[in-house]
């Protein structure tokens, strides 16, 4: 995972290897929404989800290497951070 998309608008589907060849939508991520929380979680350099653009709209992108200097240097932002996968919006 190269980089780490902040969603403001449009609707990413996150879909699930459950084999091979076979994968199942396991969630969306709309607005205020994150991809790259195995980033933020560490230890996952390549996750066996897939992301796919469903209703185009606009994000801010940040490089997965600059993201984790940010989070070494600025101790508050893993907290905020995680606060994504756990609200519901």
């Amino acid at each position: 995972m190269r980089d780490v998309y902040f969603v403001e608008r449009g609707l990413i589907s996150v879909s699930v290897r459950i084999d091979e060849g076979r994968a199942v939508e396991a969630w969306l991520i709309g607005s205020e929404g994150m991809t790259g929380v195995p980033v933020v979680l560490g230890g996952c350099d390549n996750p066996s989800h897939r992301r796919v653009v469903q209703v185009g709209g606009r994000a801010f992108r940040i490089a997965a290497d600059d993201l984790l200097a940010a989070l070494a240097e600025i101790e508050t932002l893993r907290g905020v951070l995680l606060r994504f996968p756990n609200c519901d919006s």
